[in-house]
């Protein structure tokens, strides 16, 4: 017993020893893993703070993590803000307040530098304001540690527990760790934004100034700076105003809030400019603040802002604006960072304004130079100063630029063309006096606070401009106008600005008086040149229109007009009209007193506001129509009297000086010499071109093959040679006139009728002179049918010419006018010219066409000949040559005249000779005739063979001339004979094999003891062959009318009962003959009577060369849509090598001693082309021999007859 206690102490103490060594192990190796996931826990803090945009924003998923790793009931990060603590982060929602004083505690724990583990509130030793927040909290324990980095604290960590709890070192330590983790990272991270801010500060710096220097217009860098600035501050609104005399310019802002662009300056603003002083409000309801920028912050809805100078060197040129919305605590880096970008701004801003002040004085330089050049070059006012507008009011930035020349009382505006006022007289009114007398310069910012003079205000106002500067433009101390630049809206004009404008205006107006100087100086040498082309002109002579292209642009330019209108005198008192601007009065210009006047005394006429004068109603109409408000009229006088009138008209008011009215006569008589001119160079130009006209129309008759043809086209080119409306030609003819021809009738039927040539129309025609009708309606000596028919056609002048050649009266030519004329000479003979020229060429057409006529009925009689004929002249050279020549050789006539018989004839005998028979014709003097064979090569290549016969002629002298030869085709002939051989050869077979089966059949019948069936049988084959011997006769009777082709008269055929019908008659003829019938039959399109030629001699061939009972097989088949074929098959012999080419040839036999004639083959063939049809020959290797039989399905291409 004493044994089993000590073994049991002993065994007891071992247990206990290893019970405890497990539960060591146990617990270490829990503390280890609780320290290796505080460890990555720890890790994970920091760098979930390090890498987050904002550390703030990750201390709720922070303390998440604390919670979870401890196991506690509530983690809550307070973080110090200025004197109190804010809640930036907690595990739940029971602390209602964010920001809350630090408390006597709190401080003990930030001045700690280990946690502070409270297991429970209760404790007596507790703080009592901790334990009444712990309480209120619902918690009992809690762990605090403060989150210290470098030298200063930042907040306290607290991790809390609703019950109480025993805290483990281990967990105190994690809390230590991790609160120190937080804080170095928030350090870290706090270290980094601002690194990060300050390098965005000073890269806006940087571009705030490369902005400013690269882009000139300082509204434009400073929109793009106040964005970049409202981005860097996170304002609500950046402005920009700069100083301009006493006011303000809004230059730019980064989002607009209704403020001016012009602003006076205000009090509060006076302290920053003049004092250099920034001035900052954190929030407006709380501070006390000057009136004016408590009431500009109220009415922008702003609460705080920073208004930094922009100061250059001791002054300020303008104020930076940083604004927001909501009360905020600027710090005094932004501040300071405010005041650093104002500087840097300024100094960018007056080095830009520096540069483009030099820069604008240098265009400006430039500007004036251009226009100078410009205004000396063109030296017209109206075409140079729009121009000088638009450069000046695109370098001044203006919304209006203008010149207003004096014009007497006057101001005359000249400005850019899209311009209202552009063009405008305007009387001068009191301020323009000012300007032009006194030369005073009104230079206004708003009219509507500085324009003293309600007429200056109410100008401006109805051109819808506010501020102006006038200066006046004054060249050797005498005005010349004013120079206006102006603006739409209110514009405070500098300086620089205002100078400018006055030494343009004087640059302008010095350039100007030379310009007039220079004008006038080659006014008078323009003149001087235009007199001496206007020279020129008359010693070329140009026609009228050629004159007024060349002349009216000249003068209109020369005089300075708005119009030039030349007016020639025509016939009747009537005037060619040509303007220079195209525009002509619709009413023609008639002989009024007033122009009656001036051709009588051959003076100008002059109305302007020197001579005014009183006018008829057409005189009025006619000057409202050119707006003519002065009128000068010139007579332009000639050797031979007045040819036209020279007219210099203005749309505006003008006076006419002696020098102008001068240099307008001397215009007009150099235009009337040089009309005389032109009229005497066009006469004889008319005259050659009637000449050349003659000439083309004769040669055009002479040309004409056709009479008809003749008439019908010469009508129209005399109508056009003419310029007639109508032209009627008639013929004479059995005593009447022709319907002939006509061109421009409107009813051509009407004229469609012969006319007699009664006495009255014979006298008319044999007169000395073309007969003239001037007018239609007036004249009482013609046919009163004749005169209504041409009444209602519309013509009302006419002329007779008669038409003769060779001294016979041929024709009468008919001419028509619509309008009643005054025929004269020139017209007249023309007209007579041109019908003798028509009567001419057509009686020589007449008397071409009748020798046409006779060789064409020689010709035909010639056709008609049955033999070709040709003949030759006196070389042998073929002349003519027949239609039936042309049958028979295939050459046409176009192919053999002009060639030699001798050489391109046919050849003689077999030596293939030339043929000499007409060389030897016309050498013999006497026909000759061929007797040797001839033979001649189609143009298709055929070969045939000719008769030939040749038989000269002679001339007057008995000279021979040429011969004519004759010839026919043998071949013709030669076919025809062997057709009747052919015919006869296949007659013979027919009746050879028919009547061989009539005597069987016979012999077969006369047997007594034949059965009836088979006497039937035989009966009906005697039969069957009766009826192919009737259509031998038929053809034997053709025969005999010369008639040997059959036609084929194609129809569908059924193969398959017509090759029954034959077997069926070689079964009766061959009793021990088998026939097999197979494969696929159709319809064939063919003869039926030639198809059972076909059939018979096959199955007769068939039966003679094959063994006696053998089989004979018939196979049928459609290869293609368009054919059938037949196949006929039996066992036979073989046939000779040498034999089987010749096969289908007449008298061709496969064995002698086999019954036959040798023309069954030839036949079988003969009939299938003759259907378009075909056959072959096969030998197999079993000793059969096979035909195959193609027969046509469908209509097919027709095929020459054999």
């Amino acid at each position: 017993s004493a044994q089993l206690d000590a073994h049991g102490t002993r065994l007891g103490s071992s247990i206990s020893a290893q019970l405890g060594l497990a539960l060591h192990t146990y617990y270490l190796i829990q503390a280890h893993e609780r320290s290796a996931a505080q460890a990555r826990m720890l890790a994970h803090i920091g760098r979930k703070i390090q890498y987050a945009p904002r550390a703030e924003q990750v201390l709720y998923s922070v303390a998440r993590d604390i919670k979870t790793i401890l196991e506690a009931d509530y983690v809550v990060i307070q973080l110090i803000r200025a004197d109190s603590f804010q809640v930036v982060t907690a595990t739940d929602l029971r602390e209602t307040a964010q920001r809350h004083p630090i408390s006597d505690y709190e401080r003990k724990i930030i001045e700690t530098d280990t946690p502070v583990a409270l297991m429970d509130c209760e404790a007596p030793e507790v703080d009592p304001v901790q334990r009444e927040i712990l309480r209120a909290l619902n918690l009992r324990a809690t762990i605090s540690m403060r989150l210290f980095a470098h030298d200063h604290p930042l907040g306290i960590l607290f991790v809390n527990q609703t019950q109480p709890r025993r805290w483990r070192e281990d967990q105190v330590e994690f809390t230590r760790r991790a609160a120190q983790q937080i804080a170095y990272a928030l350090e870290n991270k706090r270290l980094l934004d601002e690194s990060v801010k300050q390098l965005r500060v000073q890269r806006a710096l940087e571009n705030a100034a490369r902005v400013i220097a690269s882009v000139l217009a300082p509204g434009d860098a400073l929109h793009a700076v106040a964005d970049e600035l409202q981005q860097l501050f996170q304002a609500d609104y950046v402005a920009f105003h700069l100083q301009e005399n006493e006011r303000l310019v809004l230059s730019a802002e980064s989002n607009e809030i209704g403020a001016p662009r012009w602003l006076p300056v205000a009090a509060h603003q006076h302290l920053i400019l003049r004092e250099l002083e920034t001035r900052v409000v954190r929030d407006r309801d709380k501070e006390s603040l000057p009136p004016t920028q408590r009431q500009a912050l109220e009415q922008y809805n702003l609460c705080a802002d920073i208004g930094a100078p922009l100061v250059v060197g001791k002054d300020a040129i303008g104020i930076l604006y940083l604004s927001q919305r909501a009360p905020r605590v600027w710090t005094e880096e932004e501040i300071h960072l405010a005041e650093t970008f104002a500087r840097q701004i300024a100094v960018a801003l007056q080095n830009v304004r520096l540069f483009t002040e030099t820069r604008e004085q240098v265009r400006d330089l430039r500007a004036l130079a251009r226009s100078a050049q410009l205004i000396a070059t063109s030296r017209s006012l109206p075409d140079a100063l729009p121009f000088i507008a638009a450069e000046v009011r695109r370098f001044m930035q203006a919304d209006y630029v203008g010149f207003h020349l004096v014009e007497g009382s006057k101001l005359r505006v000249i400005t850019e063309a899209h311009s209202k006022l552009a063009g405008q007289l305007y009387a001068i009114a009191n301020y323009h006096r000012l300007i032009l007398e006194h030369g005073q310069r009104i230079v206004t910012s708003d009219i509507a606070t500085e324009a003293r003079d309600q007429e200056y205000r109410d100008n401006l106002k109805n051109a819808g401009l506010r501020a102006d500067i006038a200066v006046p433009m004054v060249s050797r101390n005498r005005p010349i106008g004013i120079m206006f630049v102006s603006q739409a809206v209110s514009r405070m004009w500098r300086d620089s600005e205002i100078r400018l404008v006055d030494t343009f205006a004087q640059q302008i107006a010095n350039v100007l008086d030379l310009v007039q100087v220079l004008d006038d100086q080659q006014a008078r040498v323009r003149e001087l040149q235009v007199l001496a082309e206007l020279h020129e002109y008359t010693l070329t002579m140009p026609g009228r229109e050629a004159l007024q292209e060349l002349v009216l642009p000249l003068l209109q330019n020369l005089l300075q007009a708005d119009h030039v209108i030349l007016a020639f005198v025509e016939a009747e008192n009537s005037f060619a009209v040509h303007s220079s601007k195209g525009r002509i009065f619709p009413k023609p210009l008639a002989l009024s007193p007033s122009i009656q006047r001036i051709l009588e005394s051959k003076e100008a006429f002059v109305f302007d506001a020197a001579h005014p004068h009183e006018f008829q109603p057409d005189e009025m109409a006619r000057f409202s129509f050119h707006h003519a408000r002065a009128v000068l009229s010139v007579p332009m006088v000639a050797a031979d009297g007045v040819v036209g009138l020279l007219n210099v008209i203005y749309e505006t008011e003008h006076v006419f000086s002696e020098r102008a009215k001068q240099l307008a006569q001397a215009i007009a008589n150099q235009l009337a010499l040089a009309v005389a001119n032109a009229s005497l160079l066009q006469e004889q130009r008319l005259r050659a071109a009637r000449s050349s006209k003659l000439t083309e129309f004769a040669l055009f008759c002479n040309a004409m093959q056709d009479s008809a043809t003749l008439q019908t086209e010469a009508v129209e080119r005399i109508c056009d040679i003419l310029n007639m409306h109508a032209v009627s030609v008639r013929l004479v003819q059995d005593g009447w006139l022709t319907t002939g021809a006509s061109y421009g009738y409107r009813n051509v039927s009407a004229r469609q009728h012969p006319i007699p040539l009664d006495g009255r129309l014979e006298k008319i025609l044999r007169g000395p002179q073309p007969f003239e009708i001037p007018d239609l309606e007036a004249a009482v000596d013609l046919p009163a049918h004749w005169r209504e028919r041409h009444l209602q056609e519309g013509f009302n002048a006419g002329l007779i010419v008669p038409m003769v050649a060779a001294g016979q009266l041929t024709g009468a030519l008919s001419l028509f006018h619509l309008k009643a004329h005054r025929w004269v000479r020139h017209e007249t003979e023309y007209a007579r010219t041109m019908a003798n020229i028509l009567a001419l060429a057509l009686a020589n057409l007449q008397a071409r066409e009748r020798a046409a006529l006779q060789s064409q009925e020689l010709q035909a009689t010639v056709d008609s000949v049955f033999s070709g004929l040709l003949t030759t002249d006196a070389e042998g050279v073929i002349l003519s040559w027949n239609r039936e020549a042309e049958q028979i050789t295939g050459y046409p006539a176009a192919a053999m005249l002009g060639k030699r018989w001798d050489v391109d004839g046919p050849r003689v005998g077999a030596s293939r000779r030339d043929d000499t028979l007409i060389l030897e014709a016309m050498a013999d003097r006497q026909a000759r005739f061929g007797l040797a064979t001839r033979y001649f090569t189609r143009a298709d290549g055929q070969v045939i063979t000719l008769r030939e016969v040749a038989t000269p002629f002679w001339d007057a002298a008995q000279n021979v001339r040429g011969a004519v030869g004759a010839f026919w085709d043998r071949t013709q002939e030669q076919m025809a004979e062997r057709q009747k051989l052919d015919f006869i050869n296949e007659t013979a077979h027919q009746l050879n094999t028919k009547m061989g089966a009539v005597v069987l059949g016979a012999r077969r019948l006369l047997r007594d003891d034949l059965a009836k069936k088979m006497r039937a049988q035989y009966t009906r084959v005697i039969q069957e062959a009766v009826q192919d011997l009737q259509g031998f006769q038929e053809c034997l009777a053709e025969l005999e009318l010369e008639r040997f082709a059959q036609a084929s008269a194609a129809e569908q055929v059924d193969v398959r009962a017509l090759l029954e019908e034959q077997i069926a008659s070689f079964r009766v003829r061959e009793p021990g003959r088998r026939f097999r019938v197979e494969g696929e039959f159709d319809l064939a399109l063919g003869d039926p009577t030639r198809l059972r030629v076909v059939l018979g001699n096959l199955l007769d061939n068939a039966c003679k060369y094959s063994p006696p009972r053998s089989q004979i097989t018939v196979k049928a088949s459609c290869p293609t849509p368009d054919t059938l074929t037949l196949r006929f098959s039996n066992k036979s012999a073989p046939i000779p090598k040498h034999i089987q080419p010749h096969l289908f040839e007449r008298r061709q036999r496969g064995d002698v001693n086999v019954r036959g004639s040798g023309l069954g083959l030839w036949l079988v063939q003969t009939k299938l082309h003759e259907m378009g049809g075909a056959i072959e020959f096969a030998e197999t290797a079993n000793q059969s021999v096979t035909f195959s039989v193609t027969l046509p399905r469908q209509v097919a291409a027709p095929r020459g007859e054999r």
